[in-house]
């Protein structure tokens, strides 16, 4: 039988199965119904296989459906009622850490300091210079498929469920990578978001922060934001290529053989020693470079002790 269920993403996903006794269904070959014994029971392995072939092609589709990249263009950086225009310079410089490049603002571009924006822009003055202006924040994020408004106060009118960073970043890279923009709102520096402002996004996102002092900088509250959102660009690619265990016996035997040589094993084997080290820089995942140089400084260690016993064969 085809059994529904829901899978990822309140996605429905039918399964092939069978009955105890019996398929209950169709076999690969093309709808004969079966029965009790021996009939049934090579109908199971029937359903079996069908089962395994379906399984395996979901989860090749699952792969092909979760399979995006965050497209950092189409991530837009919202300023509400933005007071220091040193803050706002500083949140292009920011933006442009993170490869983001559409600044738009809830405000009069007069009310600005152009040239203090520009002294804490810095190389990041086209930001500046290419951003918009809107009445209202329904206004300026009214291309965008999914709004964040930022907060650190939470209430009956202030998104039950609020975000964090990481959260809304994976799914504002499904958005953009499909084409559509992500809009991350910023409230003014003394008040933040209204509550009215923030009914005007459709989801919420705060970041974590001490009780003792939980306001952050608007400059500094965006470069997190923004970060986050650029790491899903390269979310899957490692810092390092961590070595194979094949690889890492051949630095464990450095080790031991090197301790041997310095007459480190008088109560513990050799072999105790390796498997100590291997399930300890198996854990840690070196890098070839890490290896590499601890290789190097366990023969170097061992030198003056292989150099003495040669001096001992030489005068024997």
């Amino acid at each position: 039988v085809w059994a529904s269920r829901e899978g990822p993403r309140g996605r429905t996903v039918r399964e092939y199965g069978h009955r105890e006794y019996g398929c209950g269904g169709a076999d690969a070959g093309g709808g004969r119904e079966c029965g009790r014994g021996s009939a049934g029971v090579i109908s199971r392995v029937y359903a079996r296989t069908a089962r395994t072939r379906t399984l395996a092609a979901l989860e090749q589709s699952a792969v092909r459906v979760y399979s995006w990249r965050m497209n950092t263009d189409n991530i837009v950086v919202v300023l509400v009622r933005p007071e220091e225009s040193r803050n706002v310079g500083a949140v292009c410089r920011a933006m442009a850490n993170s490869a983001v490049h559409d600044l738009r603002i809830v405000g009069r571009r007069e009310e600005l300091d152009d040239e203090k924006v520009r002294i804490l822009a810095i190389h990041a003055a086209p930001i500046w210079e290419q951003a918009r202006f809107f009445d209202s924040v329904t206004a300026a994020t009214a291309d965008c498929s999914v709004s964040a408004g930022t907060t650190r106060r939470r209430g009956k009118k202030r998104k039950g469920k609020l975000l964090l960073p990481e959260e809304f970043a994976a799914s504002a890279g499904r958005v953009t990578d499909g084409g559509g923009k992500a809009a991350v709102v910023f409230g003014n520096e003394r008040t933040g978001l209204t509550d009215e402002e923030l009914e005007e996004c459709s989801c919420g996102v705060t970041i974590p922060s001490s009780d003792a002092f939980a306001s952050l900088n608007l400059s500094h509250a965006v470069q997190i934001v923004c970060y986050e959102l650029f790491r899903q660009v390269h979310r899957e690619q490692a810092g390092y290529t961590p070595i194979a265990l094949s690889r890492l016996d051949r630095t464990v035997s450095v080790i031991t053989e090197s301790l041997g040589q310095m007459g480190f094993f008088k109560r513990v084997t050799g072999d105790d020693m390796a498997h100590f080290w291997r399930q300890v820089f198996s854990r840690a995942s070196l890098s070839e470079g890490e290896a590499q140089y601890i290789e190097k400084t366990f023969h170097k260690a061992a030198g003056p002790f292989i150099g003495r016993e040669r001096e001992k064969d030489a005068s024997l």
